[in-house]
């Protein structure tokens, strides 16, 4: 019984050494893909963006100024979100939410179409993974991009609900539309939108008709929970 014991013993703390170094290893693997993704980031969007105001500059001429400007203000956007993607302390929910809110409000001003904010958060300290907190961000921009270049809202709401779960963000306007069934499925973004939400394990749904207004449905999981 002895022997039947240590040996037992030995055997449950192996596997629990086993486990924790198969955590770390994953938490070093994560770690490697976010550095390599922050390079591509900044390599991708700054440095295109910095090469663009370089070139503005060396161009001269009356408009320069306000054009180098305009460009600046999007690299400092950039930069924003960038540090606000890689920053651990917001992935809570309602990190998010509020960072979301921020940008949506902002934007959609500068189009002059008023926004209407609705949130039923159910734990506001609930996490985000970090991937897809990235992902989600870019979804969500994507889905205002469409409201302000092709719906002819007047008015977005965005509603934000979460359970234990998960995480539903609802983008709506009372634009013109479309039918769904006939749109082109890799047009406006619905493709990229689709597969980037698919990618973190949720679904992207898009609802409306021609006439009706247009709404983008996201659900993600919340850490430690799956759809």
């Amino acid at each position: 019984m002895l022997l039947l014991g240590t040996g037992l013993a030995v055997r449950y703390m192996s596997q629990r050494r086993a486990a924790a170094l198969v955590r770390e290893l994953d938490r070093q693997q994560e770690l490697e893909r976010e550095r390599s993704r922050i390079a591509r980031d900044i390599h991708d969007d700054l440095g295109s963006r910095l090469t663009r105001m370089a070139l503005m500059a060396d161009s001269g001429g009356a408009a320069v100024g306000n054009e180098l400007a305009s460009a600046a203000r999007e690299a400092i956007q950039a930069m924003d979100e960038l540090v606000w993607t890689v920053n651990t302390g917001n992935d809570t929910l309602e990190g998010f939410v509020t960072y979301a809110v921020a940008y949506a409000e902002e934007y959609l001003r500068a189009a002059h179409i008023r926004v209407r904010v609705t949130t039923s958060i159910q734990d506001p300290e609930a996490e985000l993974e970090a991937e897809t907190r990235r992902h989600l961000f870019l979804s969500f921009k994507e889905a205002l991009n469409n409201v302000v270049k092709h719906s002819a809202a007047t008015e977005v709401q965005l509603r934000f609900e979460s359970t234990e779960a998960e995480l539903t963000v609802k983008i709506s306007d009372n634009g013109c539309g479309f039918d769904i069934f006939k749109a082109d499925p890799s047009g406006n973004g619905l493709r990229g939108m689709r597969e980037r939400i698919m990618a973190t394990g949720g679904r992207c749904e898009i609802v409306g008709r021609r006439g009706s207004g247009t709404g983008v449905h996201i659900h993600v999981s919340l850490v430690g929970s799956t759809l």
